[in-house]
Formats: C-alpha cells, sequence, structure tokens
C-alpha cells in the first residue's frame, strides 16, 4: 500500500507535467525536478493549483515509505480540493450517491459520525497514525483486515499537551470507512464519575436516559444496535479519561458485553486499568538529534530547511508560528533557535503551539532566552482554547490534582534528578516513610509512570534496568512544587541522600572505568553527569565541601573520556575553592609540616563532615589538584597547571611523611599512589613547557612507587608518559619500547582506554620513523578502539595523526579532511591545545598546496586560540 501512494504520485506528475525523469522512475525523487516542472504545470493549473498538486506531489515521491503520506490521506486531501476549485476545464466523473440508510429514523438525522476536526491542519505523526490502523486492523485504504483481532480497549497515554485528542481525532476522521456503525467522539473533561460519562455519550446519540440504574446498560445497547445495524465495527473515542479512571469498569465493561463490534479508542493520561486494554503510547513529536549537524551552509538552503521541516516538532511550530509570522523561515540565522526551543519543549505540541503564539513579538532566539521562565511565556490569548489547556502550567495543574498526596510529594522529590534515573536511584533518595498509605517505592514509580508524568527511556536503559526520565516542563513544575511539598528539614535530608547517593555510585563506577568492564562503567556513568554535577551543587549549598569534592573527582576521567573538557575546570575549582579555605597557599612553595597540614585542613564548625581527619581532607585536595592539572594541560593553560601539579606534589609528599607508618597500611597505600599520581601529572607538565630533564626525574619517582605498588593501570600510564618525554627528547626507540611495554600492561588487565592510547602512541612513533603505511594501521586501530568506546579525545586525536601521514605523502586533500574532522571534534570537546594544533596543521597543508592566504588565516586562527589557552608550545610553534 505504500508503493500505491507512490504510483499515485508518479501518474499525477505525469499527468500534469507531462514527462517523467529517469531519477523519478528508479524512485531517487528530488523535489528540485518538481520545481523544473512547474513552468510546464502553470500553463495548466492556477497558481494556487500548481503549489497545492506539487506539494501533494512532492509528499508522495519521498525515497522512504515511511516519510510518505497514508494513501486515504492523499485521497482525502485531493477530494477537499477538487470539491473546493475549479481546475481548468477539466470535467470530474460524479460520484454515486450513497444508498440510503436502513437504520431507524431515530439515528439516520445523525450521520455516521459526530467527528469534527478543528480548523488548524494536523501537523505530523504520520507513523504513530499507521500504527494505530495497524493495530486496530485497519489497512491504509481504510478496509479492515479480516485475520487480525484488534484490541477491545486502546488507549492513547500520554502527558498533558501531548497531541493525544488530536491524533484519535485524525485517526477516526481518515479511517470512517472502516468502521460501518459509525466513528464517534465523546469529550470527557467535565465527567468525574460513571454517570456523567453515560450522559455525556447518550447525549450524543439523542438517547433518553429515564432509569439511572439501567443507564449505561441502555446507551450500551445503543452502541450495539449501530454497530448491529451496519454490519460493522463501531468506534467510540472517548476523550481525557484520566479524571474518571474508577469508572471505566462498570461502563466501558458494561458496554462492551452488549457487541464484540465495539471499539473504544481512549485518551487518557493515565491507564484504566482494565482486563484487555492495551497501551498506546503518544510520546513526543519528532526531533532532531542533538548530534546531528545542523543546515547552516549557505548552499542548499532550501532543501536543508526541508530536511529539518521533516522533523514534526519543527515542522509543527513553524506551521503555527507561520499563521501569525508569514515572513518566518528556517534560514540558518532562525535554525539554533528554532531547533533548540523545540528541543526545551521536549517536542510537546501543546508547548510548541503556545510557544510559536508568541513568535510575532518575540523573534525566536528571544523567546529561547525567556523558555527559562516558561509558565509565565507559555500562555494562550485564544479563546477557544479550555481553560486547562490555554497555559502550559494549567495542563500540568490537571495531572498534579489527580494524584495521591504519596505520589505528589514522590514527583516533587524525583525533581531533584536532572537527566533521569534508575529505580535504584530512587529507591536510594525517596522518602514516603510519612504516608501511611504509600506503597513500594517501585509501585510509585510505575504509578508515575502509568500518569504520564515520567517517562521510560528506553534508549538509555541497559541490562542494569529501565531508566526513567521527566520532560523538562513536568520536572521544572515538580520542582516548583517541592518548596510546598518539603519542609526545609525534608529537603536538607533529600538533597543529602541524594548526594550520598551518587557520590558513592560514581566512585564504584569510576573504579571500573579502565578495567575489563571499561566501555559499560562508562556509558552509565556518563548518563549520570549532569546528576552527579547536581549533587555536588546540593552537597555545596550544605556545607558539605568533603562529599562535593568527592563527586566531581569521580567523574573527571569520564569528562576526560567523553567531554565536555570546559565542564571540568570550573566545578574542580568551585570544589576546591570550598575545601581549601583556611590556608589556601599551603603547599605551594615547599613541603608542608605535619602541624601545617593539620591546621590548614581541619574541617570548619559549620560543616556537615566536621567528624573528617583532616589528613582525609588534604588527601582530596590533592586529588582535586591532580585532577586540575590535566584538566589545565588539555585547555592549554600551562602556567596553572604547572602551578596546581608543584603543589600537589608538595602536599603529597607532606600528607606521606605524616603517613609514614608501616608500609602496609592503607592510609600510606593511598598517600603514595597520591604521590606518584602528582608526579605524573608534573611530568606531563614539565614535558609540556620543554623541561626534560624535571619530567624524566618526576616520572622515574612516580614509576618506582607503583612497580612497588604493582597497580597496573596506573603503572602504564606512567610508562606511556616516559615515552611521551623520550619523543620529546628525540629518543624514538626508546619511546617505542616504553609504549609497547604499556601496551602489553594494558592488554593484560583489559584497560582499553589505556590500550588505544598506546596502540596511538606507536602510530606516532611510526610517523616520526617515515613508516607510514604502520602509522596508518596504527592511527586506523586506535581510530576503531576510540569509536567502540566513544573515546572522542582518542578519536580526535587519531584522525588529526592521519591527516599528519596522509600530508607527508603528499595526499593534502585526505589531509585536509581529516584535520578538519578532527578540529570539530577537538571543538565540540572543549580541547582549545588540540583544536590550535589541527588549525595550525591545516595551514601547513595550505601552504604546501600554495593556497598561502588560506594558510596565514589559519596561523592566525591557531595563534589566537594558542593566546586565549595560554599554550605556549603552540605559540611558540
Amino acid at each position: 500500500e505504500t508503493s500505491d501512494v507512490y504510483s499515485l504520485g508518479v501518474t499525477l506528475y505525469n499527468m500534469l507535467a507531462g514527462d517523467i525523469s529517469e531519477e523519478l522512475r528508479m524512485r531517487l525523487f528530488d523535489p528540485e525536478q518538481l520545481s523544473s516542472a512547474r513552468p510546464k504545470l502553470a500553463g495548466v493549473l492556477s497558481g494556487d493549483d500548481t503549489r497545492f498538486f506539487s506539494e501533494v506531489i512532492e509528499g508522495m515521491c519521498e525515497r522512504e515509505p515511511a516519510d510518505r503520506p497514508l494513501m486515504i490521506e492523499v485521497l482525502s486531501q485531493l477530494e477537499e480540493y477538487l470539491a473546493q476549485n475549479q481546475i481548468a476545464e477539466t470535467r470530474f466523473h460524479e460520484r454515486p450517491k450513497a444508498k440510503p440508510s436502513t437504520a431507524k429514523r431515530t439515528t439516520e438525522y445523525l450521520g455516521n459520525s459526530n467527528i469534527r476536526e478543528p480548523l488548524a491542519p494536523f501537523v505530523g505523526r504520520q507513523h504513530e497514525l499507521r500504527q494505530l490502523a495497524e493495530t486496530l486492523g485497519v489497512s491504509e485504504s481504510g478496509t479492515l483486515k479480516q485475520d487480525h483481532e484488534p484490541p477491545r480497549v486502546l488507549t492513547l497515554l500520554g502527558s498533558g499537551g501531548a497531541g493525544k485528542t488530536r491524533l484519535a481525532q485524525r485517526f477516526a476522521a481518515l479511517y470512517q470507512s472502516a468502521f460501518p456503525g459509525g466513528t464517534w467522539f465523546a469529550d470527557l473533561s467535565q465527567c468525574q464519575n460513571a454517570e456523567d460519562i453515560v450522559h455525556t455519550v447518550a447525549g450524543i446519540f439523542r438517547i433518553r436516559l429515564q432509569n439511572p440504574e439501567s443507564a449505561a446498560s441502555v446507551v450500551g445497547n445503543a452502541l450495539a444496535g449501530r454497530a448491529r445495524t451496519a454490519q460493522g465495527r463501531l468506534l467510540m473515542v472517548l476523550d481525557n479519561f484520566e479524571q474518571c479512571v474508577d469508572a471505566a469498569e462498570s461502563v466501558l465493561g458494561e458496554w462492551l458485553s452488549k457487541s464484540d463490534q465495539i471499539t473504544v479508542l481512549v485518551t487518557s493520561r493515565m491507564l484504566l486499568g482494565l482486563s484487555g486494554e492495551e497501551e498506546f503510547n503518544v510520546g513526543s513529536l519528532s526531533l532532531p538529534p542533538r548530534d546531528e549537524e545542523l543546515p547552516f551552509a549557505d548552499e542548499g538552503t532550501k532543501t536543508q530547511a526541508r530536511q529539518l521541516e521533516n522533523f514534526d516538532a519543527v515542522r509543527l511550530f513553524m506551521s503555527r508560528a507561520r499563521a501569525s509570522t508569514p515572513e518566518l523561515s528556517l534560514d540558518p540565522s532562525q535554525v539554533p533557535a528554532i531547533v533548540e526551543i523545540c528541543r526545551r519543549l521536549d517536542g510537546n505540541p501543546l508547548a510548541l503551539e503556545l510557544a510559536a503564539s508568541r513568535v510575532k513579538v518575540l523573534p525566536p532566539a528571544k523567546l529561547l532566552e525567556r523558555l527559562d521562565n516558561r509558565f509565565e511565556i507559555l500562555r494562550s490569548g485564544r479563546r477557544s482554547n479550555e481553560s486547562r489547556q490555554s497555559t502550559l502550567r494549567s495542563t500540568i495543574d490537571w495531572s498534579w490534582d489527580l494524584l495521591a498526596d504519596y505520589e505528589r510529594s514522590a514527583l516533587a522529590q524525583l525533581s531533584t534528578f536532572r537527566s533521569g534515573f534508575m529505580l535504584e536511584a530512587a529507591e536510594a533518595v525517596l522518602d514516603l516513610s510519612e504516608f501511611d498509605d504509600a506503597p513500594s517505592i517501585v509501585d510509585v514509580v510505575q504509578s508515575l509512570r502509568d500518569k504520564s508524568l515520567i517517562n521510560r527511556r528506553d534508549a538509555e536503559s541497559t541490562d542494569a534496568g529501565i531508566r526513567f526520565g521527566f520532560f523538562e516542563s513536568i520536572r521544572d513544575y515538580a520542582f516548583e512544587r517541592k518548596a510546598e511539598q518539603l519542609d526545609d528539614d525534608q529537603l536538607n535530608a533529600l538533597h543529602l541522600r541524594f548526594g550520598r547517593y551518587f557520590v558513592g555510585y560514581a566512585q564504584r563506577l569510576g573504579e571500573e572505568i579502565f578495567g575489563p568492564s571499561g566501555p559499560t562503567a562508562l556509558n552509565a556513568l556518563e548518563l549520570e553527569i549532569a546528576n552527579v554535577l547536581e549533587a555536588q551543587e546540593l552537597l555545596l549549598e550544605m556545607e558539605s565541601p568533603y562529599l562535593a569534592a568527592q563527586a566531581i573527582c569521580a567523574i573527571a576521567d569520564v569528562l576526560n573520556v567523553r567531554g565536555p573538557h570546559a565542564k571540568r575546570i570550573p566545578y574542580l575549582e568551585r570544589s576546591l575553592s570550598a575545601i581549601d579555605v583556611k590556608e589556601p597557599d599551603i603547599g605551594k612553595i615547599g613541603v608542608p609540616s605535619t602541624d601545617e597540614l593539620y591546621q590548614a585542613f581541619a574541617p570548619l564548625p559549620e560543616w556537615i563532615d566536621t567528624e573528617l581527619d583532616p589528613l582525609r581532607v588534604c588527601a582530596q585536595v590533592i586529588e582535586l589538584l591532580v585532577n586540575l592539572t590535566a584538566a589545565y594541560l588539555d585547555g592549554g593553560n600551562t602556567l596553572s597547571a604547572e602551578r596546581a601539579a608543584q603543589r600537589a606534589v608538595n602536599l603529597a609528599r607532606g600528607l606521606g611523611s605524616v603517613l609514614s607508618g608501616p608500609e602496609e597500611s592503607a592510609e600510606w597505600e593511598r598517600s603514595s599512589r597520591l604521590l606518584a599520581r602528582a608526579l605524573d601529572t608534573f611530568s606531563a607538565v614539565e614535558e609540556r613547557r620543554a623541561n626534560n630533564e624535571q619530567a624524566l626525574e618526576a616520572i622515574h619517582e612516580a614509576e618506582e612507587i607503583e612497580r612497588e605498588l604493582s597497580s597496573p593501570v596506573a603503572l602504564a600510564n606512567i610508562i606511556s608518559q616516559r615515552g611521551n618525554i623520550m619523543i620529546r627528547m628525540e629518543r624514538a626507540d626508546e619511546a617505542l619500547r616504553a609504549y609497547q611495554e604499556a601496551e602489553q600492561i594494558c592488554r593484560q588487565c583489559g584497560n582499553q582506554i589505556g590500550l588505544t592510547i598506546n596502540v596511538s602512541n606507536r602510530g606516532w612513533v611510526a610517523l616520526l620513523l617515515g613508516r607510514y603505511d604502520e602509522a596508518l594501521r596504527c592511527f586506523s586501530e586506535g581510530e576503531e578502539l576510540s569509536r567502540i568506546l566513544h573515546f572522542r579525545n582518542g578519536l580526535g586525536w587519531n584522525i588529526g595523526c592521519r591527516g599528519n601521514v596522509h600530508q607527508n605523502r603528499g595526499e593534502f586533500d585526505q589531509a585536509l579532511e581529516c584535520l578538519e574532522e578532527a578540529e570539530l571534534i577537538f571543538r565540540e570537546m572543549g580541547n582549545l591545545v588540540s583544536v590550535a594544533n589541527n588549525v595550525g596543521n591545516r595551514g601547513g597543508v595550505l601552504a604546501e598546496l600554495g593556497r598561502y592566504d588560506e594558510a596565514l588565516a589559519c596561523y592566525a586562527e591557531a595563534e589566537g586560540i594558542a593566546r586565549r589557552a595560554g599554550d605556549e608550545e603552540n605559540l611558540s610553534f
């Protein structure tokens, strides 16, 4: 059937344009070809006719079947247009008149449907309409499938404003022919009980109810009679059922018992809980994925804008906005704001329509700025809007009022999560002990999901469990309600539970990143970055800087691997300034004494962590400094990196002198590991500054410590750093041996990140030695490993290095392609040093091609980036 609509499109094109291109025959239809045919159409049709048929035909001739409209929808559009317009001198055969109804006069004048779609055009949801038809056993041409047993009750489940009503109305209007008993719509928004439902539906069919006790049965008999008389199924659409769910069994159970030809399509924010009920989830309108490059290019803007409008959320926003602002277009200057508006509003149709109505006074960029205050800005001025749909707040109020007290408290507490949550996290964080009637947390989460206030995030779910989340508007609403649901003590207790849970969770996964389960740990931890950062923020507000420091340090490695780099520095600096308040200069010059350490790191009286030993605080400060050193280096700020690294080494030496007891003690081992890490980062700084002797001295000391401690992950890192120093000292053979040893250790302990780094390092040595084939093999392997790990830094580095190989081989076009791709990755990561490197390398390739002006521009840009980052190495280059 999807090929039928394509065939119809090709036939109409041929009839109206007089020609079919070869590409069209091959199903590679290009909409631009239709534009070239329009002058031919103009000779036959009027301007409006040309536009109408062109748009219809373009849709039918889309390359992908899923992108084409439904056959029944096309026929409906053509029929409606032809009924309203006289097309040139063409004559159309008169449609045969319908046979007179054999039903009784009391029902004949009602017709076969009371469905009245709103005036505003229906946008998108083609996939959902197809799914609905498939579920209810209806073919796209509008006929019943004989071998299909449809559900008796199908509930369109979705949050407020999701477009459930419009979808149900659209389906019923399109597929009337599949239901000889008629398609009927009842708005239950004012109903509260079974009696209200029965009387509302009775009113549609002009049924007089005399005995309340038999009212449901009378209406059921009427529905069954219609289906029996018509010898076919009847579709009853019951809209807004959520506030009278308790009446579902007594009413629908009675009606469905009268005939198996009655199908009930329900729209609701919660499931009815009926036996045999099937759920049809109405989620967000389709959105452009965040990792897809937006169409900002100057060339082909119309084609790119058309592609962007393939996403239903963008199409709806633009359709409604153009109703009041016809000149609005998806030009490159508007695209970023419009796409982000659609994303911020979760693709929710009501929110998008309310936002679109503001475009006549607020351009998209200004509207986006005001979405932080969405409940004030997203209001409707139209009189036709129901009061509960007139503002974004009122539609969520409707759902909130239907909740039990414990559900409201749970929803408010769950708003603390920033990026979704697993059931395990909800069980650890929520406290509903004040409610005697509260069920288990599992049941509460299930109930909130069934009531469309939280949603399953199947794309983020893993073998460890299902992940849940909020639409942003519902989360913001629940967050506002949190203050009224919880007093100050309850709020503090909630935030402390939240903080402690995510510190422990991140630390457990952080320990697995550099082991055999590294990819799984990285994926799980990446999902929780926003929650861990929220935990750090809440803990700092509560005067718990030690736990806050643990939080940010636990995700420093995943931020390094996956990005963005820019997040590391401000969060690490904030924790350092909060915990390092008494003697912030200690360790900057010289190794501190025991007394100085105890005095500098004794917890303050107002801290939650008052029972902490000062030496544990000192150890946490060292860990912050080590992570900051690495972050500063990636950002090119070698001066700040040197200061942080030197202070970390001095504090670690001071801590080690205090804990110089039995070597097997856990405290001594931790202080030794901290010293080795500090020396490793200090060596990296000195190597970057070309102080090779100091770098080598530090790395030898670190290596001696780690060989004694037998820590394979740390030892591999240190040996690899020794290889980096050898490269600087132009001792390539020694560098290669170091990288090979580190690679072997990583393979043995399952450290895939370390393996990726050292395979790539071997490639760099091969490049320096002119062994280009070997270098390409290493960089290709490193690139493949990086993609598996989603190791963005490693991916950019390997692609950029491939560019260097192609440059040395004189393959300049391939070199430019690689360098530009790597540069884009590093820009996304916020790794300014690598950005400057790749821009400068691109300048070198352009110079070799004789494109000197472009080369100079690249060198100037690289110099500017290096200056902003304080990157001395790239500046000297």
